[in-house]
């Protein structure tokens, strides 16, 4: 009773002094009307009045909720809108309220000893205060108390801040850092944290592994002195940063293939890739380190299996081409001749080496088709017949078919079924025109053409390169490509080649 007395009057002095407060304005209007106050007291009560406005505004629209105490009962005697609306109560509910009695403290001991520690020292705080509505919602709230003194009476304001969603947040990203420290200290490469002057600050247990030396041996030591090779050590005195920004060796945000020291002074092939991650004013530099040993030589094997599969492949045309020549003694080393010319006629347009390879393969065996021939029909030694010439154009198909299901890494049998094609249409057996006709067969059909007419034949003698130049200009863009024949020209003009 004698608590509630005290809230009641406290109250009572609040609506005292604003009873007050009107008067006095009451009296000032008055005064002012009969002129005994002066101009500058009436300009400090309108500042004043308009301080308790903005305070009264702030106090009502605040992201925090306020509560106003009797010092003496720890009672309330006033709330903003805010702590009302988390409490779910209304103002008239909390007027003349303990703490404890309002869900602040979970029991009314704790909201005692509280009150006690504030009266003492007048100031109170705690960060993680829980705050239980009537319903059962639960909060968790930084507290703030002070004493202060209102006019003639000492009061109590506690500022209350809903922190649930910080702390939500706080402990997600401590399990985060959890999550992934358990990833990092896993892994199976090498993870090595180091500043911006390549000081090592973290190495997992793959990098112990990985190059030897401890975690307790090389925290704090600078990086590029325990794993990269003298030779790649360009002057890096500007710290690990310059090195890496500036430094021939560009690896930030990168995979890149150099090579590392193990403890031994073993030379490691590895991946590496660094990672720049800011920490405040400081760089941190993340290094993912992939040992590549084993892939290595994994990679060299299946590069020597390559080799060995290429020289098997040759071996197996070249026998394929001398069973050919066999069969037609008479344009004997026709194919391999033909293999030359397009083998230079390819180098001097500029393409590269593993097209020229397959030019140089699929010309050997372009005349493939001609083992379904009838041998009689290759030697015989007078022009043919239009029955028999048509029998002699089926080789092309022939080629084809035999060659289209082998795969090779180039267009051997389009080579094969296409090497007497013409620019405007005019070939033999599909009758393709221009772009139609794969760049390798445009270059195999102009050197067939050359070797031909420069080489004797069981049907006549040979008519001469200069005939063969004669033939290709005069048909270029026609039966020939342009570029094909420019390049064949040079092959016998520049670089002297001769049947």
């Amino acid at each position: 009773m004698e608590d509630d007395k005290k809230t009641e009057d406290a109250r009572k002095r609040l609506a005292t002094q604003t009873t007050q407060k009107a008067s006095n304005k009451a009296e000032m209007d008055s005064a002012e009307e009969k002129g005994l106050f002066r101009q500058a007291d009436k300009d400090s009560q309108t500042a004043f009045n308009k301080s308790e406005m903005r305070y009264r505004r702030l106090f009502e629209t605040a992201y925090d909720g306020i509560l106003i105490l009797d010092f003496e009962s720890g009672k309330v005697i006033d709330a903003n809108p805010y702590i009302l609306n988390m409490l779910g109560i209304d103002l008239k509910t909390s007027i003349g309220k303990e703490l404890w009695e309002i869900g602040i403290f979970s029991d009314i001991k704790a909201s005692k000893e509280a009150f006690t520690v504030l009266k003492a020292v007048g100031y109170i705080r705690y960060e993680d205060l829980p705050l239980e509505t009537p319903d059962g919602v639960r909060h968790e709230v930084e507290f703030i108390s002070n004493a202060y003194m209102d006019g003639t009476d000492q009061v109590i304001q506690c500022n209350i801040r809903d922190i649930s969603e910080r702390i939500i947040s706080e402990e997600l990203l401590a399990l985060e850092k959890i999550h992934s420290d358990k990833i990092i200290i896993d892994a199976r490469d090498a993870f090595i944290s180091i500043d911006s002057e390549g000081n090592i600050l973290e190495w997992n247990p793959s990098a112990v592994k990985l190059f030897g030396f401890s975690r307790k041996s090389v925290v704090g030591k600078n990086l590029a002195d325990l794993i990269i090779p003298s030779e790649h050590k360009k002057s890096h005195t500007a710290g690990m940063k310059n090195y890496f920004e500036l430094g021939t060796h560009k690896v930030l945000n990168k995979h890149v293939e150099i090579t590392a020291v193990h403890k031994s002074g073993k030379v490691i092939p590895v991946e590496l890739s660094i990672v720049p991650e800011g920490k405040g004013r400081e760089t941190v530099f993340n290094a993912f380190i992939r040992d590549l040993t084993d892939r290595n030589k994994t990679k060299d094997l299946v590069v020597k299996s390559n080799e060995l599969l290429k020289k098997s492949l040759l071996g197996t045309v070249d026998v394929i081409s001398k069973m050919m020549e066999l069969r037609d003694p008479y344009t004997s080393g026709h194919q391999s001749r033909v293999s030359e010319i397009s083998v230079l006629i390819a180098q001097t347009m500029g393409l590269d080496k593993d097209q020229v390879e397959g030019i140089r393969i699929g010309a050997i065996i372009h005349d493939i088709g001609k083992i379904k021939t009838p041998s009689e029909l290759l030697s015989k030694p007078r022009k043919l017949s239009d029955i028999e010439y048509q029998l002699i154009k089926e080789h092309a198909k022939s080629g084809y078919n035999l060659l289209k299901d082998v795969e090779f890494p180039w267009p051997i049998a389009n080579i094969a079924h296409q090497h007497h094609e013409r620019i405007d249409g005019s070939g033999y057996p599909q009758g393709l025109k221009g772009n139609e006709i794969c760049l390798e067969a445009k270059i195999v059909a102009v050197a067939d053409v050359v070797e031909a007419m420069g080489s004797h034949r069981p049907y006549r003698s040979a008519l001469g390169v200069e005939a063969a130049m004669i033939e290709i200009y005069s048909h270029k863009n026609t039966f020939y490509d342009k570029d094909v024949v420019k390049a064949c020209m040079k092959v016998f003009s520049e670089k002297k080649y001769t049947l």
